[in-house]
């Protein structure tokens, strides 16, 4: 079957932070992405979910992770404005996203009782994967980012049914010409 394509701007917004995230080199590295260019992103891609994924208990433990999931938020319904130009009104949208990144803590830290080490690598991995995504952001063909902001985190958890610790952040994406 056929991808389906977004067609409205809060679905193309979603798959143009989902390419984003997908060139980020951090984040390719951090999947152990191998390949050409288009191979790292098309594996890249595979981590990255758009909408709310729950894993049930029995494969919490198969997740993959790193991993991307891509959210709405309630702020993007009301955030166009028309303006004119060459006789063709247009609708500029602007909006919120919500952007999640998880990455378990490795287990050389683990083993060693390096929690601290642990908390750095997580850091060093999302901003690094956020300094990928501004580099792109705004160039021709790529989404327009205004802001990133924390919504919560990096927190340390234990997901359900899981041995394994996790380190996640929530970010609330700026998006649009505003």
């Amino acid at each position: 079957m056929a991808d389906v394509i977004p067609t409205g701007p809060v679905g193309i917004c979603k798959e143009a932070l989902k390419q984003l995230v997908a060139e980020s080199k951090t984040f390719q590295d951090a999947i152990g992405a191998k390949g050409t260019g288009p191979e790292k992103i098309a594996l890249a891609k595979l981590r990255i979910h758009k909408t709310e994924y729950v894993a049930a208990a029995e494969e919490e433990e198969k997740m993959l992770r790193p991993f991307a999931l891509i959210l709405s938020t309630e702020n993007n319904s009301d955030s166009a404005e028309a303006v004119s130009g060459s006789g063709v009104r247009d609708f500029l949208k602007g909006g919120d996203i919500e952007l999640r990144l998880e990455k378990e803590i490795p287990e050389d830290y683990r083993a060693t009782g390096q929690e601290a080490n642990a908390e750095t690598d997580f850091e060093n991995f999302y901003e690094n994967v956020l300094a990928d995504i501004k580099a792109l952001a705004g160039q021709p063909g790529y989404l327009i980012i205004n802001s990133i902001s924390i919504i919560e985190g990096p927190a340390k958890y234990d997901p359900q049914g899981s041995e394994k610790d996790v380190y996640a952040v929530r970010l609330l994406i700026s998006w649009g010409m505003k």
